[in-house]
C-alpha cells in the first residue's frame, strides 16, 4: 500500500508538472503571436503573426495596401477603377493596371472553364438583389426586371486591349457591369501574404 501511494504521488507530481511546463510553453507561444486587424472592402480583416518589433508600421502597410486594392476592386467607391468602368458607356475605353487585367483575364479563364458558371458581368442583377451597392429590396424584382438585367450580362460583351501604350477595357453594350467579389478578396488576401513574406 505504501509502495502504491509512492508511486502514485511520483505520477501526480510527474502530471502536475506536465501541465505546468504545457501551460507556459502554450503562454510562451500565444505571448510571441502578435494580431493585427483593420476594415477594408465592406469587412473586417485579421492577421496572427509572430512578434514583430516594427508592428505598427506592418499595419499601416497593411491597411494602405488594402486601401488601394479597394480603390481598384469597389464596385461601390466612386473612385475606384470599378465603379468607373461600370458607370463607361459603349465603346469607351478605361486604361486599367497590370493588376486588374490579371483578375479579370483570370475570371474569363475561369468562365470558359466552367461553361458560363462564373461570370463577372452580373453586376446589375447582384445589385438588384441588394447584394451590392444598391438597398436589398423591400419585394422581390419582377420577372420582366430580372429578365432585362440578365440581357446586360456576358463576357462576351467585355473587350480587353494590351499594347505598347497599357492595357485597356471596354463593353459594346450600355448597362454592363462588373462586380469582382469572387476573385478580388483572394487577390487582396495573396497581395498581403507576398508582403508578409517579403517582410521575413
Amino acid at each position: 500500500m505504501i509502495i502504491l501511494n509512492f508511486i502514485f504521488m511520483i505520477f501526480l507530481f510527474f502530471l502536475i508538472s506536465f501541465n505546468i511546463l504545457n501551460q507556459q510553453y502554450f503562454n510562451h507561444e500565444k505571448k510571441k503571436k502578435i494580431i493585427l486587424q483593420g476594415k477594408t472592402m465592406g469587412t473586417y480583416w485579421q492577421i496572427k503573426i509572430p512578434h514583430v518589433d516594427n508592428k505598427f508600421y506592418l499595419k499601416n502597410l497593411i491597411q494602405k495596401t488594402l486601401d488601394k486594392d479597394e480603390e481598384m476592386l469597389s464596385s461601390w467607391k466612386k473612385n475606384s477603377i470599378i465603379y468607373q468602368f461600370n458607370q463607361l458607356k459603349k465603346n469607351k475605353i478605361l486604361n486599367i493596371n497590370k493588376n486588374l487585367l490579371k483578375i479579370i483575364l483570370i475570371s474569363l479563364k475561369i468562365n470558359k472553364k466552367t461553361y458560363g458558371k462564373l461570370d463577372i458581368t452580373i453586376g446589375k442583377l447582384i445589385n438588384m438583389w441588394g447584394f451590392g451597392n444598391k438597398k436589398k429590396p423591400y419585394n422581390y424584382p419582377s420577372i420582366k426586371k430580372i429578365q432585362k438585367n440578365i440581357s446586360l450580362t456576358g463576357i462576351q460583351h467585355l473587350k480587353i486591349t494590351s499594347n505598347s501604350m497599357g492595357n485597356y477595357i471596354q463593353k459594346d453594350i450600355n448597362g454592363i457591369e462588373i462586380n469582382l467579389s469572387t476573385l478580388g478578396e483572394g487577390f487582396a488576401v495573396d497581395h498581403i501574404a507576398s508582403i508578409l513574406k517579403k517582410k521575413k
